[in-house]
């Protein structure tokens, strides 16, 4: 596992959506050990919220926590100009907020499938958009969506989610093409299982087959996931643009 030493984001400020949980929650911890100013958004957990912001506070970084809520434009373009107007300017944003139902097609409904796509893809595009007007005044930036091996490969029961996650890595490309030229780059990471709290009731059966089912024998961690993310904001990505890198320990290989 990648040390947080490797990584030295002092002086650059970092926004990650949905940083209360999860995928989100190991981000902002790991920018705050490496001291970066974090901005992480959060929509209903006040009590995740508040053990993260006590766990960070004697870390390098500072963290900031925001409530928002990501479906809703105005509210994702006030926590970007939140950002700008304490700090100046906006290095990088990490898209990870997701919402979507699992439901077999044939029984979805369209309540179902118009809140997974906006609870996930609508989501993060609300905030690349924000911080890409941002980030095309300063001739600068980085933008990361979390995605999913899901919106690369077909899963049961994940038609909806599978193609919010799969525009999210075709957006990265036509991101990476429009903004280029800005020097702002765009990437997606695509996870697969991910031992996340949010998967503490699924039974050792399933992850046991996760693990088998891996050339790694291993299961993904969060941190393994931040990781990632860090390098792909650090200069050492620097000519990384437009690219979904894959992160499952060679589970769809």
């Amino acid at each position: 596992m990648t040390s947080s030493a490797t990584f030295d984001f002092s002086g650059t400020t970092i926004v990650v959506t949905g940083g209360s949980r999860g995928i989100g929650r190991a981000c902002v911890v790991l920018f705050a050990q490496c001291g970066a100013d974090v901005f992480f958004t959060w929509r209903s957990d006040e009590e995740a919220t508040k053990r993260l912001l006590a766990e960070v506070e004697a870390l390098p970084g500072n963290v900031t926590a925001v409530q928002a809520d990501a479906t809703n434009p105005a509210q994702t373009v006030a926590v970007i100009n939140t950002v700008v107007s304490k700090q100046k300017s906006i290095d990088c944003i990490v898209c990870n907020v997701s919402n979507s139902k699992y439901v077999p097609f044939h029984e979805m409904t369209q309540q179902d499938w118009d809140s997974s796509i906006a609870g996930t893809l609508t989501s993060a595009a609300n905030y690349a958009r924000a911080a890409a007007v941002e980030m095309v005044k300063q001739r600068r930036g980085n933008i990361i969506f979390i995605s999913s091996v899901n919106g690369i490969r077909g899963r049961v029961g994940s038609s909806a989610y599978g193609a919010a996650k799969a525009g999210l890595n075709h957006l990265v490309r036509s991101l990476a093409r429009e903004l280029g030229e800005f020097n702002i780059r765009a990437n997606a990471i695509a996870p697969g299982y991910v031992n996340t709290e949010g998967q503490k009731n699924t039974p050792a059966l399933i992850k046991k087959l996760v693990r088998d089912e891996t050339p790694l024998n291993e299961v993904t961690e969060s941190s393994d996931v931040a990781n990632a993310v860090a390098f792909l904001a650090s200069d050492a990505a620097a000519r990384i643009t437009g690219h979904t890198l894959v992160l499952d320990a060679g589970q769809t290989a």
